[in-house]
């Protein structure tokens, strides 16, 4: 088994897979459900986790269909602390990967219900990963990680460490395949290796906290392409054609092409590529990057989705905003792609 190297530096690419809209005959309070459901995803990604709970306990059970009311109730206890790897299993005599996994775990939770203490409790679980190994308490951060990553990797096991969003990740899985792909980009082509990753113990945190409707769907690095097979329906649909091979080949392009960029730079360019390239997925797109926002350059997908959102609506002369969705599709790819190729004038002007 070919061990992957520790990403300490690259964000994570972030997919929702949300449901589709109501029928046209369902009540409104189903309706009201279903945007609530919806925005508590949001308020995940975000890593707000007394936001999505709060959204989360307002929704009645009854305005749920069966699946999404038993969806809540495991987000809810997921943000409580309850039916943890850590509460469900014997710690002491569990696997090394299981033992990890389930003080990352603690960690995540702890990090979206107290944001004000996430670097706390991001020294906490890196003491406890420490312990875990029998580490010395002040061991090299980088090496710390990387120990656990090998640890784990004795054990049959992928894995993979970085940062998603405002949180550390932990990617955990067995089986994996290579594949050589030609992406064709509206600067040009790129040839690169997509490794096709199955069979996961672990997608990371948004994944966990969302009870496995939404998370990571793949990642780009020097290296390659990174996809998350279960997340995808299909892995020849617009949705993974455009939101992961367009999108991730677009970073695998810039990290070569305009080195040195900021995560939000890399996510604001790729989320151009997905809208210029966009056809059936465009309306659910643009709803998706209006409901993930933020002002924050840490948080890189949502203040790309801001900064995408906003340079479109100046690019085709729109109020701040103004709807989107009600723009013709080939307009708005057009304006996507403009967008693109003048961020990438502007670079190589610098």
């Amino acid at each position: 088994m070919r061990a992957l190297a520790v990403c300490r530096t690259c964000m994570f690419g972030i997919v929702l897979a949300v449901a589709t809209a109501p029928p046209p005959s369902a009540s409104a309070p189903r309706e009201d459900a279903h945007a609530s459901m919806g925005s508590a995803f949001a308020a995940i990604l975000q890593a707000d986790g007394q936001k999505a709970m709060s959204i989360l306990e307002g929704i009645p059970r009854d305005t749920l269909t069966t699946r999404k009311a038993s969806l809540r109730d495991c987000m809810l206890e997921r943000l409580q602390g309850a039916g943890t790897a850590a509460a469900d299993q014997d710690i002491d005599t569990a696997a090394f990967a299981d033992r990890a996994l389930a003080r990352f775990q603690d960690y995540w939770r702890q990090s979206v219900m107290a944001p004000s203490d996430r670097d706390v409790s991001e020294r906490w679980l890196r003491r406890d990963l420490a312990d875990l190994l029998g580490a010395p308490a002040r061991a090299d951060d980088d090496d710390l990680l990387d120990q656990v990553l090998r640890r784990i990797e004795t054990q049959g096991r992928y894995a993979l460490s970085g940062r998603t969003g405002l949180l550390l990740d932990l990617m955990i899985w067995t089986r994996q395949k290579e594949v050589d792909e030609f992406v064709e980009l509206p600067e040009g082509s790129v040839n690169t290796t997509v490794f096709y990753l199955d069979d996961f113990e672990s997608q990371g945190w948004a994944n966990y906290l969302t009870c496995d409707r939404s998370g990571t769907g793949g990642w780009a690095t020097s290296a390659g392409l990174f996809a998350i097979v279960p997340l995808y329906d299909s892995l020849t649909d617009e949705t993974f054609r455009v939101s992961y091979l367009a999108h991730e080949s677009q970073h695998f392009s810039d990290y070569q092409r305009f080195p040195g960029l900021e995560g939000w730079q890399l996510e604001y360019r790729a989320k151009l590529v997905e809208l210029g390239y966009a056809s059936e997925t465009i309306a659910d797109l643009l709803r998706r990057f209006s409901e993930n926002q933020s002002d924050l350059t840490s948080d890189a997908h949502s203040y790309a989705n801001r900064a995408v959102l906003r340079a479109l609506r100046e690019r085709l002369g729109l109020a701040e905003g103004s709807d989107l969705t009600e723009v013709p599709r080939k307009l708005l790819n057009d304006a996507a792609v403009e967008e693109l190729k003048a961020h990438s004038k502007h670079l190589s002007s610098r």
